[in-house]
């Protein structure tokens, strides 16, 4: 009998991207590639705040992440794949990379009554707390308005 597991059957047919459903609505039109194409839409101080902001995330992150959960998420944000990120870490399976993101849901009767850590969950709500990224964000909202 075959003593591998059931995930090792599929993996390498299959490519997982886990998106949660707050970065999909982060992509709007305006946030689209050909939206910043356009010279029109262009601002470089936008850019520039959007640069602060980035930096500002990622100090957070390194202060409220563990280790390898920093590590997934800057691996993510690369764009690696599960998989890639798996091999490079040295992780059993590509299910440490989901989980690590999204959190653990616990599950009863099909139905998931709870969900555990997550980087992005954790990172929402440090985000969510700082001062200095909603100053960030609001500057960047009144520019963008300004354009309108």
């Amino acid at each position: 009998m075959d003593k591998s597991s059931h995930s090792q059957k599929y993996q390498y047919q299959i490519l997982e991207i886990p998106v949660h459903d707050d970065i999909l609505k982060l992509k709007t039109n305006q946030d689209a590639l050909s939206y910043w194409l356009n010279p029109f839409y262009y601002n470089e101080e936008v850019l520039l705040l959007q640069d602060q902001l980035k930096k500002e995330f990622w100090k957070l992150a390194k202060q409220h992440l563990t280790k390898q959960q920093f590590k997934i998420l800057k691996y993510t944000s690369e764009g690696l794949t599960q998989l890639e990120i798996c091999h490079k870490l040295k992780l059993p399976n590509n299910s440490h990379v989901s989980k690590s993101l999204m959190g653990n849901h616990i599950y009863k009767d099909g139905k998931c009554v709870a969900m555990h850590g997550g980087s992005l969950k954790k990172m929402r709500n440090v985000a969510d707390k700082s001062k200095k990224i909603k100053n960030i964000l609001q500057k960047i909202q009144e520019l963008q308005e300004e354009k309108l």
